[in-house]
């Protein structure tokens, strides 16, 4: 074993030991999305994370430059492209978002974004 796969190992084993959650399922808080960390408890993840690729895939930006109508093409209302630049845009993953994150060994992989409803 490596010397950085013991310190996942350790990191794995400190967070087991703070939450007796049998399911493997925390919610954890990204910190960055480049490079990509995430924060549980009191440590932060650097390595082994596994994310969905629309959540990272562009920017904001990038969304509004690209999904424009194109007037060689049949028309598009605005509100639909409208309509889907919020959608992608919603998607994007940002520092400061909570996520729920499994646990599988010494890989983290995030499942989704959680927000406040009510």
């Amino acid at each position: 074993m490596k010397k950085t796969d013991r310190k996942i190992v350790n990191l794995v084993n400190a967070l087991k030991s703070k939450c007796q959650n049998s399911n493997n399922l925390y919610v954890a808080k990204v910190v960055s999305t480049s490079p990509f960390k995430l924060k549980l408890y009191d440590q932060i993840i650097t390595e082994h994370i596994y994310v969905n690729n629309s959540f990272l895939k562009t920017s904001s930006k990038a969304i509004d430059s690209n999904i424009t109508w194109d007037m060689n093409h049949n028309y598009v209302p605005s509100s639909l492209l409208s309509f889907i630049r919020k959608m992608f845009k919603a998607d994007l993953l940002n520092a400061g978002d909570t996520v729920i994150v499994l646990l599988d060994g010494v890989s983290f992989y995030v499942l989704e974004r959680v927000t406040k409803v009510a």
